[in-house]
């Protein structure tokens, strides 16, 4: 029953309107386009979807285009939702940084001055203390 249920959804599927991201994957600050088969009127951009933190963006297109150029205002995870007449199709993207983030350079050398600084610390304090003599 249930293949029968999806050889359904494949025709249905095969009609959706897809999501196309040029250039993939898209990084922050610089122009990108979506490409869809069919004309679309709207766009809504969440940015970290399903967080306490997401944001939203609409972009309006008049007259409805296959084509709409973006640029992305934040790095992480994104979600592309178009609604169309018949359904809602959505696509998750990753958008990259523009250039190397330091401060994941800083974190790494904290947690690693953290780390080996434990570690020869409690070597040292087990060097330090004599064994006592064995009977």
């Amino acid at each position: 029953m249930r293949t029968l249920f999806l050889l359904f959804l494949m025709p249905v599927s095969l009609i959706a309107t897809k999501i196309e991201i040029e250039p993939y994957p898209p990084i922050k600050g610089t122009n990108v386009y979506i490409k869809f088969d069919t004309p679309i009127t709207e766009v809504d951009i969440v940015y970290r979807p399903n967080s306490r933190t997401s944001k939203n963006e609409k972009i309006q297109v008049s007259p409805p285009a296959r084509k709409v150029s973006w640029v992305p205002k934040d790095a992480g995870l994104a979600m592309v939702k178009v609604t169309t007449e018949s359904n809602t199709i959505t696509r998750n993207i990753s958008i990259r940084f523009a250039h190397f983030p330091f401060s994941g350079i800083i974190v790494m050398v904290v947690a690693g001055i953290i780390l080996l600084g434990g570690a020869s610390f409690s070597i040292y304090l087990l060097t330090k203390t004599p064994l006592p003599p064995s009977t």
